[in-house]
């Protein structure tokens, strides 16, 4: 096996709307809709979404053998979410069903300028459990963990970096801001654990400390991680395998959708590197991956071939 991914796997609700306010409170940005009234909307969709879920697809979609190990509900939007693996060719074997937790669902809010904001539920996502993790599966080349909260899912990736490393294997951190806000303490011992941590700017800041992304990646690097990655948004990444710093602008394309674009970076990073092993190349490769999926609608469901991700990198 290629990779081992644990993270979250959702049914999304996308709502698109231009009547939701965005509004300045305490430095931040928010986003919002009268109090005690009918909102209209312009379009509503569904999709199978979460970060785990994300990052394995985009890493089948290239071509690469992936197992998926996390919980569902055993109910409608549950069977959405393993008819989706199957059409994509992700290994669920240990995709596990809870009868007491509905399935994660998030609500994605999206806004005329393709911003994204969401609420998320997650479910019997948080059900994974140590006991879940099998050892067999985590002979795999790269694990990669994403966010998780509960105590017992936090043992579970735990369990599975000792694993992999025993293995030989090496280890991917893709966490949010959530797991940065809720799990500090456990979330910096995994990624001194870590062959590679892909961040953005606020989850980096937040996790060392600091108000500068450059410090931050910098303090990764201290902390023992071999090579780091900050996702900047419009203002590209910057990136640092030790040896060398790079900094690179995004992709000139229209934003349809930015949902995804952080899993479609990470999915499309990790397929390059594990090809080429150029860590410079492998950023260029993500970027562009990135760029191609907020050009379309949707997380997964329009990800770009390597062919095509290889034409736009040699504009």
């Amino acid at each position: 096996m290629d990779v081992s991914v644990i993270g979250s796997a959702m049914l999304d609700t996308i709502v698109y709307t231009d009547r939701l306010e965005r509004f300045k409170l305490k430095r931040k940005q928010y986003l919002g809709f009268p109090y005690s009234s009918k909102t209209e909307i312009d379009k509503l969709r569904f999709d199978v979404g979460g970060s785990g879920h994300n990052i394995a697809v985009g890493l089948s979609k290239l071509g690469n053998q992936v197992v998926f190990i996390g919980r569902i509900g055993d109910d409608p939007n549950g069977e959405m979410i393993t008819e989706n693996f199957d059409a994509e060719g992700v290994d669920i074997t240990y995709l596990k069903k809870d009868k007491d937790k509905m399935t994660g669902f998030s609500q994605i809010f999206i806004t005329p300028d393709g911003e994204k904001s969401l609420l998320t539920y997650r479910g019997a996502n948080n059900n994974l459990a140590p006991e879940d993790i099998p050892e067999d599966t985590m002979k795999s080349k790269w694990f990669v963990f994403t966010t998780v909260t509960s105590d017992q899912t936090v043992e579970a990736v735990k369990k599975s970096v000792n694993l992999v490393k025993k293995g030989g294997g090496k280890i991917l951190a893709n966490p949010s801001i959530t797991m940065v806000k809720h799990r500090k303490r456990e979330l910096t011992n995994l990624i001194r654990q870590s062959d590679v941590a892909i961040m953005n700017k606020e989850e980096v800041c937040s996790l060392t400390d600091t108000r500068n992304e450059k410090k931050g990646l910098k303090a990764l690097l201290d902390m023992g991680v071999k090579s780091v990655v900050v996702t900047l948004g419009k203002n590209g990444i910057i990136g640092s395998d030790r040896e060398n710093y790079y900094k690179q602008k995004p992709y000139s394309v229209k934003i349809r959708d930015a949902t995804g674009a952080g899993d479609g970076f990470t999915a499309g990073f990790l397929h390059w590197f594990m090809k080429t092993g150029s860590f410079r190349d492998s950023l260029m490769f993500g970027n562009a991956t990135a760029a191609l999926n907020i050009e379309s609608v949707g997380a997964t469901k329009n990800l770009p071939s390597e062919k095509d991700i290889i034409n736009l990198m040699g504009r």
